[in-house]
């Protein structure tokens, strides 16, 4: 469950007045891990309400949501809306609160070829159109703490691929990233956060990306053998 912040009636009404909506009906979202979601129903539409716990500083949330608007027409993500003043979010009893279009459609229950090409597609168009941008937020992609948790001892593949793999990790942690173009990565896709409607995906949660992330040339030799190996190694 991940409703942390509970609103009542008045509170969301309260909190829509800055959109200039009347509210017809609410409830929560249970889904999710980090953030307070509620399904909002007003008269001028359907929309989410969000209430961000992550405790992170609002110019970094905003940054995010600058980032959405600007892709709105480029990937099928989730669109804040604006106050009546212009404004991406509003801070409601200390709490920085946004609300986004609600989109039509269910979390993905399986893949198919098809779909994994086009989230391939769109996450690459997201990869592609942020070249040169940066978001100030720190990496949570730590390859070394992620290879510590391998156990090499127990882990049943072939000793060979176990030494490659030691290998290419070396290697990778001694690269010079620096020259690398900048761009920015989806850093949490899974079934929750791809939203089908129809046989086409509608919706690709945006609301956790990793900024400042190097973008490697795909016939860069490291990633050749990552590819042979069937393994993905990166920042």
């Amino acid at each position: 469950m991940a409703v942390y912040t509970r609103l009542q009636k008045e509170e969301i009404e309260k909190i829509l007045s800055n959109y200039n909506l009347t509210l017809k009906n609410f409830y929560m979202i249970k889904t999710g891990i980090l953030n307070t979601n509620y399904y909002i129903e007003c008269i001028e539409g359907k929309f989410v309400l969000r209430v961000f716990e992550g405790g992170r500083k609002y110019f970094e949330e905003n940054q995010e949501l600058e980032f959405l608007l600007e892709l709105k027409d480029i990937v099928p993500c989730c669109t804040p809306l604006q106050t009546t003043s212009g404004n991406n979010y509003i801070v409601y009893k200390n709490k920085m609160i946004a609300l986004f279009y609600f989109i039509v459609g269910e979390p993905i229950k399986s893949f198919n070829e098809a779909y994994l090409k086009e989230i391939g597609k769109y996450l690459g168009v997201l990869h592609s159109f942020s070249i040169g941008k940066k978001l100030i937020r720190k990496s949570r992609i730590d390859m070394e703490k992620y290879y510590k948790k391998i156990d090499f001892k127990n882990i049943d593949i072939p000793f060979d691929i176990k030494e490659k793999i030691k290998i290419l990790y070396d290697e990778v942690k001694i690269f010079n990233f620096s020259s690398l173009p900048c761009g920015v990565i989806h850093n949490d896709i899974f079934p929750d956060n791809i939203f089908v409607k129809d046989n086409k995906i509608v919706k690709i949660s945006l609301c956790d990306v990793a900024g400042k992330t190097k973008m490697v040339d795909p016939g860069n030799e490291l990633i050749t053998q990552a590819r042979q190996l069937g393994i993905c190694l990166g920042e």
